[in-house]
């Protein structure tokens, strides 16, 4: 899995915004939760296996929980 670019991310991170809004908006609290429980994921994801794993190893958990972003 390739590594999102800058554009890509800031698009993922932006249109992520806006869907914790839009479930805000909503009274969404299940969306609100799924997101930031993501948002937890993609952050695990760059501390995963203590500095143990190959960094092309970490490097695909991070992209893997970046792509997952914002799914509903």
């Amino acid at each position: 899995m390739k590594r999102p670019t800058n554009k890509e991310k800031i698009a993922k991170y932006e249109s992520l915004f806006h869907s914790i809004n839009n479930a805000a908006t909503a009274c969404r609290d299940d969306l609100i939760s799924k997101y930031v429980k993501q948002i937890d994921h993609w952050s695990y994801s760059h501390r995963m296996g203590n500095g143990m794993l190959s960094e092309s190893k970490q490097n695909k958990l991070i992209a893997e929980a970046f792509y997952k972003l914002g799914e509903e």
